[in-house]
């Protein structure tokens, strides 16, 4: 009898909640940050993983010690021909991938920087000799993650041949779009600050720590476009599945990561009536127009089995450590979304939504 009543209470219960979630529908735009169940998905490690006052300071003597070693030409040569490779899709290169180059006279990148770190000490009136630097140098990347190099504006007007450019760096621990100036040094060791709402007419060097990695370098966002990626069950078999398709993305705001912080980091937050489940997507294929050409499924369910309705489609922006959480762009809830492709319009950016069948 008891299992009876458990049982009772609890399908009155979830009937309850759908019927509540059904009858709370709204068709427009929603500019609140309301909470709901995947936030665990998408909050920074940097408050509880990392202290921002070491990686900070860390960040700090070593823009003081690449001002340094920027002098040498040689040195600026190969940081921009490797910065332009953008492995990740910005001007950026993660230290661990140019650390240990050698130069033709046998030294490491990390060993010139050793040099520039001593040097730079100097300075100030301290004395460090070339293993205690390249000791400290070493202590100081290894605080760091997913330590990177970045060129984030001006790449282009960067002759490297003839111009030293200042070295600055991004604060962890402080959300991006809150950071109002960058403290940056020249090859003297001569302290200037950047604007962080303005970004300069001459290259700068960012030192920071790169949004489009995990801790070990490997890039976890995607660069282009995938047709049919995404989640929410399988294919095969003698149903069709009818895709929730996100066709374009237009973000009205491309200032979301800051000029010191390279093109944003997009991505999807949908949730569904499907037993509770969440699907995320990632967004990241930037253009200049800010127009984001996708037709990537966030969502498919077997064809008739449920009403085209979708409960919440959020869009963030990827903060990858340097803050508190990720940042709210958008959100659309109790939204119904027809087979045709029609476009949802908001504060912050625009989508488009279809579905469309994928038979077997």
């Amino acid at each position: 009898m008891k299992k009876t009543n458990h049982r009772w209470l609890m399908s009155t219960l979830l009937i309850g909640l759908i019927l509540l979630g059904c009858s709370d529908r709204m068709t427009g735009p929603q500019s609140s940050r309301p909470d709901g169940p995947f936030e665990k998905g998408i909050k920074s490690f940097a408050k509880k993983d990392a202290n921002p006052e070491v990686i900070n300071d860390a960040l700090e003597r070593l823009a003081m010690a690449l001002a340094r070693t920027l002098t040498e030409k040689n040195v600026r040569v190969k940081l921009k021909e490797e910065v332009g490779k953008k492995f990740d899709g910005d001007y950026n290169v993660l230290f661990k991938h140019i650390g240990d180059y050698r130069f033709s006279d046998g030294k490491t990148l990390r060993q010139r920087i050793a040099n520039g770190y001593g040097e730079s000490r100097s300075k100030v009136g301290e004395k460090v000799g070339d293993e205690a630097a390249l000791i400290a140098v070493n202590a100081f990347v290894s605080k760091i993650p997913r330590f990177h190099i970045a060129v984030p504006v001006n790449y282009s007007k960067w002759d490297p041949h003839s111009y030293t450019p200042l070295v600055a760096y991004v604060p962890f621990g402080i959300d991006d779009q809150q950071i109002e100036k960058l403290k940056a040094f020249d090859s003297e060791g001569n302290l200037y600050w950047l604007n962080g709402k303005r970004a300069p007419e001459t290259p700068v060097v960012v030192l920071g720590i790169n949004e489009r990695t995990d801790n070990n370098g490997n890039l976890t966002i995607m660069l282009a476009p995938v047709e049919d990626g995404g989640g929410g069950g399988g294919g095969g078999g003698t149903y069709g599945w009818d895709l929730l398709t996100l066709g374009q993305f237009n973000c009205k705001n491309n200032d979301w990561d800051g000029w010191f912080g390279d093109a944003p980091e997009f991505y999807t937050a949908v949730t569904y009536y499907q037993g509770g489940s969440i699907t995320h997507t990632d967004c990241s294929d930037v253009t200049e127009e800010q127009n984001y050409v996708l037709h990537r499924t966030v969502y498919s369910m077997i064809t008739g089995t449920y009403i085209h309705a979708v409960s919440e489609v959020r869009i963030m922006e990827r903060d990858g450590g340097l803050g508190g959480s990720d940042d709210h762009v958008d959100t659309w809830q109790g939204i119904e979304v027809p087979g045709f492709e029609v476009w949802f319009y908001g504060t912050n950016a625009d989508i488009s939504l279809y579905w469309r069948t994928n038979q077997p």
